[in-house]
């Protein structure tokens, strides 16, 4: 299976949708962006390059605000998702909403390791588990190798 970058994450209650696409990504870097005063003295803002965001996240430097933007743009980006076994959409004014009261009951370090989360979604991709056919409790236990360190025992 191709990895993807749309998480589906517990939020408040039920499973939402979580993307960050690259117009999103955009809007994340202006909003996070900087007040300057350019050369000639006029004022301005420019933008947090994702760059930056990105390895602040994984570097534990994180703004709190950072991690609060990528939530709720995410959330906004992904559209819905499903409550109580009936499918909810979302409008950004309502993903905003809903990101605010429920990151508000959170700790920070939740806070930030679901947008951690996120972010490496939509750098790296994500690789759903394949749960097709297979029952809970009835998984294939992973194959390892031999990592034992003792030498063979000897022949006498």
């Amino acid at each position: 299976m191709a990895a993807v970058t749309d998480l589906e994450l517990e939020f408040g209650d039920g499973v939402f949708r979580f993307r960050m696409p690259a117009l999103y990504i955009d809007r994340l870097q202006r909003e996070r962006g900087y007040d300057v005063t350019w050369p000639d003295g006029a004022q301005g803002k420019k933008s947090k390059p994702f760059g930056q965001i990105f390895r602040e996240h994984m570097t534990g430097d994180y703004d709190v605000s950072d991690c609060l933007a990528v939530i709720k743009l995410a959330l906004t980006a992904g559209g819905g998702g499903v409550v109580a076994s009936e499918p909810v959409k979302l409008d950004p004014t309502k993903a905003r909403m809903m990101a605010d009261d429920v990151a508000a009951m959170w700790p920070v370090e939740q806070i930030y390791l679901f947008s951690a989360t996120i972010l490496r979604a939509c750098t790296y991709g994500y690789t759903p588990p394949n749960t097709e056919g297979s029952e809970p409790g009835n998984e294939t236990p992973p194959e390892t190798g031999d990592i034992s360190t003792s030498p063979e025992p000897l022949e006498i």
